[in-house]
């Protein structure tokens, strides 16, 4: 499995606009063949920082979902609605011993 961690921060008002595309492009990668899970989450402390959270069954699942349409959207969507480039880290769900 893959996890997908991003953390973005809304541009100054416009976290309704960035929460509206996030509930998007949550709902129709969830679709997607591979994803296991993929949501949004606001922070408690800052809500203007959003965390994503994506599991994905395989890279080559994951690499797929980054040429769907509804993907190629939402990144041309948030570039304008974040303060800043979102931060993205891949994780391999490995057991470690």
């Amino acid at each position: 499995m893959i996890i997908a961690l991003g953390v973005a921060r809304a541009a100054p008002g416009r976290l309704s606009d960035l929460l509206h595309a996030c509930g998007q492009i949550a709902e129709e990668s969830r679709k997607d063949q591979g994803c296991l899970d993929y949501g949004f989450h606001a922070s408690i402390s800052d809500p203007d920082l959003i965390t994503s959270v994506e599991i994905w069954h395989s890279e080559e699942a994951l690499d797929a979902h980054m040429h769907h349409e509804h993907t190629i959207r939402f990144l041309d969507a948030v570039s304008g609605l974040t303060d800043g480039d979102p931060q993205m880290q891949l994780l391999k769900a490995e057991p470690v011993s």
